[in-house]
């Protein structure tokens, strides 16, 4: 077999292993990899010259010093929570929030600023206010107040007649809805280990082919913006390991 040329298109897959050695357990779904480039490492020779009158500029013996292993760099546009972790050097956890009633959280007035409350995601149920202790006066939501219902805040104004005083307390009520969400922790960790498969297709030969790497390491390269007017992109840079019982870092396989 030999290959005329080289232009991948397919899917990349990535395995998270427990530690080196290990097995992979499951797969992440398909990395939309907008680039694959491997870097073979760099090499530097390293001459003793010769300084003496019939020698001298002459190499007399050198060796091959390895200055920059191998690495694999994959460009993406995917940010699945588990992709979003690995590019942010994080981790992802669940978040959730069964809902209900919460009667009487007593909060202290900051005119004209919003003040945080307990819980989040309220409902489009009327937010009651009264005096601490109450049940009077009471406190009219749009008038001596208003909500950042989402973000679970409250926001008393001021030159309104009836309302609060600056440090005042005051008992909320308030619904919140149930929900579910996902949270990803940045930077909470060392770059973690991955098995890597590009399942593609050589479009120069028309053929099936696989790039592998057994084992590697993954951390994210450079910055992610994420406010852009294009999506967001980044690179994800492999330092592939020789693991127990490979004859190479990393491989590639074509079809014949």
């Amino acid at each position: 077999m030999s290959y005329n040329a080289l232009s991948l298109i397919g899917n990349c897959h990535l395995a998270p292993l427990a530690s080196a050695g290990a097995q992979p357990t499951y797969f992440f779904d398909s990395l939309n990899a907008t680039a694959l480039t491997i870097n073979p490492g760099a090499l530097e020779t390293k001459r003793r010259l010769g300084k003496g009158r019939d020698n001298n500029g002459s190499t007399l013996n050198s060796f091959v010093l390895v200055t920059k292993g191998a690495s694999i760099t994959i460009g993406n546009d995917e940010f699945t929570p588990d992709f979003l972790a690995i590019q942010l050097r994080g981790a992802k956890s669940a978040l959730s929030a069964a809902g209900g009633a919460v009667a009487d959280e007593s909060v202290v007035v900051k005119l004209d600023q919003y003040v945080p409350l307990l819980k989040s995601h309220f409902t489009s149920a009327p937010v009651t206010a009264t005096a601490d202790p109450g049940p009077t006066p009471a406190y009219t939501e749009n008038t001596h107040f208003v909500m950042n219902r989402r973000m679970g805040w409250i926001k008393f104004l001021s030159g309104v007649a009836g309302a609060p005083t600056d440090g005042a307390s005051v008992l909320v009520s308030y619904t919140e809805s149930a929900w579910t969400g996902t949270r990803v922790g940045g930077s909470v960790g060392l770059p973690n280990r991955y098995l890597i498969k590009f399942d593609g297709v050589n479009q120069a030969s028309g053929k099936n082919c696989i790039v592998l790497v057994p084992q590697g390491i993954i951390a994210p390269d450079g910055n992610l913006e994420a406010i852009t007017d294009a999506f967001s992109s980044g690179n994800l840079i492999v330092t592939p390991e020789l693991a127990a019982g490979q004859t190479a870092s990393y491989y590639y396989d074509e079809d014949e």
